[in-house]
């Protein structure tokens, strides 16, 4: 009795183990208990064989690690060789080149910079302001010039009071 009891709380442990429902101290004693014990390392394949089948998973044999250990362990070992380096002289004299270039380049744009002619800056142009020339309108120059284009096209008005009344030129100041 005392060993269907063990068996079954055995058998408990290792169902939560694969249910994920202990913590990580109980799992260390279940893993522990599992490696150590080959009749619960058999329960564990088939409850694990079972699972997948329900699930459609492909069922590998129960010696796969075995074999696949032993033909990896047969399988040669390939050591590549290493590279060979060449002497590149391009690439040596690359580095030296370009940290020349930059101080250069840094060397110009200070001198640039520092000796520039100091030349006073332009000034700005003043703007004179002019008087604006209004244009100058002789009241009977425009009253002779409207008269005359009035009969040039047969204007309906006859009488220069129309006229007289649009055209009022403004007084004299």
């Amino acid at each position: 009795m005392t060993k269907m009891t063990n068996q079954a709380t055995t058998n408990e442990r290792l169902s939560a183990l694969m249910d994920g429902e202990l913590d990580n101290a109980q799992a260390q004693a279940v893993i522990s208990e599992l490696l150590q014990s080959g009749e619960m390392q058999t329960a564990w394949y088939e409850w694990h064989m079972q699972q997948d089948s329900q699930h459609g998973h492909p069922l590998l044999s129960p010696d796969f690690m075995a074999a696949f250990t032993s033909r990896l362990h047969a399988e040669p070992v390939v050591v590549a060789p290493q590279r060979l380096r060449r002497a590149r002289p391009v690439r040596r004299l690359l580095v030296p080149l370009t940290a020349a270039a930059s101080v250069a380049f840094i060397g110009v744009a200070l001198w640039q910079g520092l000796y520039r002619p100091l030349t006073p800056a332009p000034a700005p142009l003043a703007v004179v302001s002019e008087p604006v020339v209004t244009a100058q309108v002789d009241p009977e120059a425009v009253r002779a010039y409207l008269s005359a284009h009035r009969e040039a096209a047969n204007s309906p008005l006859s009488a220069a009071e129309p006229m007289q009344l649009a055209f009022q030129p403004e007084a004299a100041h």
